[in-house]
Parts: C-alpha cells; structure tokens; sequence
C-alpha cells in the first residue's frame, strides 16, 4: 500500500481494505486476477491452489493476454479479481461476459473501477462509472450485485486534491495533512452529495443468462 506521503494513499487504502475484507469469504482454490499487474492482492488468497495472473504486458503475470478474450476454457475459476481494469477497455460488456464464462456456477467476481478521475493517466482510459451504471452492466452480463462498497465523500474530495500536489518536500507534507483531513472527516459520516472516485463491487453469476447482444 502507498504511504500516507504519496498522492494515491487514499484510494489505495480503501481499495486494500475492501478488497481484503471481501476476499476472506472467497471460494480460494482456482483465482484469476485480471489486469493484475504486481499482483498486489496475492497476499489475500494464501489458500489459493492456483492463483492465475493475465495482463497486456507487466513482467509479474502469468499469461500475456487481454480482458475480452480471456484464453481460459470455461467455467475453471472459482473466483476472478479484477481491479482497476473496467475503464479501460474497449468494450467493457464483453469483457464482463468473457468474466461469466471462465467463472463456475457458484464463482464470484470481485471488481474495482473508478467513479471520477483524471483523464489520461493510461494510454487508454474510456470510461467513469456510477453505483447505477455498474448494476445495468452487471445486470446485462448475467451478475447478480451481492455487494457494493463507494468511497465516502469526504475522503473522495480529498483524494482527488492531493493529485494536484506538486512532488516536492513542501509536497509531501501537505498530502500529509490532505490525507489525514480526509481520514478523519470520513469518521463524521457520509455527508454531502455522493462523490465517489472508485467503486468496489461482489457479483455472483446468475442462474439464467439472458445476454443483450453487443
């Protein structure tokens, strides 16, 4: 996880959290961890007989290969991690139903995906979601939402401020003080309009698939 001096311990920290409470009840034999990169949440499925890592091109994956055509036979892993992937890519349904189909019957999904966020942080960056956008996808790819986890507010706000923070010592100290900020007004309660800069999601396949054509 970042340190509480860096721009993004915020939102790692919550995706950390959430990630590691929510993968304690996981079928933990067969994981795929899609766009795993460094694969920073190996740690939480140490059970895991095989745990299979894909990405376009970090060094630490297992497979080289893409979201949309997942080169898995069907229904192998008992449970897929996904993180920070979703907006991304091309043709998010797809890969959502590419999800459905290398998952068995009772596999679980576990997805992050920004709601705001600054444009063009990757190469290619398409998409921003609502709680409500998420659930008509998910819907539409054969997922039922079991839970759903959105930043809070408070700390949402100052996350995205400490972005602007130049990288300097005056810098480092002030994300101290913007990090702390938005630690403890989180602790007064969700209030405010709904601002939210990622969105952790738990989908479990539903038992009749009705797919929308693309």
């Amino acid at each position: 996880m970042k340190t509480i001096t860096d721009s993004r311990y915020l939102i790692t920290r919550f995706l950390s959290e959430k990630i590691k409470e929510i993968c304690k009840e996981l079928p933990s034999k067969r994981i795929l961890d899609i766009g795993c990169g460094k694969k920073p949440y190996k740690l939480f499925f140490s059970k895991a007989t095989n745990y299979v890592g894909i990405d376009k091109r970090s060094a630490s994956a297992d497979v080289l290969g893409v979201a949309e055509c997942l080169p898995f036979r069907s229904k192998i892993f008992d449970a897929v991690l996904c993180t920070q992937v979703l907006e991304h890519v091309e043709k998010p349904r797809k890969v959502l139903r590419e999800i459905n189909r290398v998952l068995t019957d009772n596999g679980v999904l576990v997805l992050s995906t920004h709601g705001f966020w600054i444009e063009g942080h990757e190469p290619t960056d398409y998409w921003r979601w609502t709680f409500q956008g998420l659930y008509k996808i998910f819907n539409e790819s054969g997922f039922n939402i079991t839970e759903s986890y959105s930043m809070e507010p408070y700390p949402s706000f100052f996350q995205f401020i400490s972005l602007f923070i130049p990288v300097s010592l005056i810098g480092k100290l002030l994300q101290v003080f913007i990090n702390l900020s938005g630690l403890i007004l989180n602790s007064l309660g969700n209030r405010g309009p709904r601002l939210h800069v990622v969105h952790v999601i738990k989908a479990a396949k539903k038992s009749k698939q009705i797919y929308e054509k693309t």
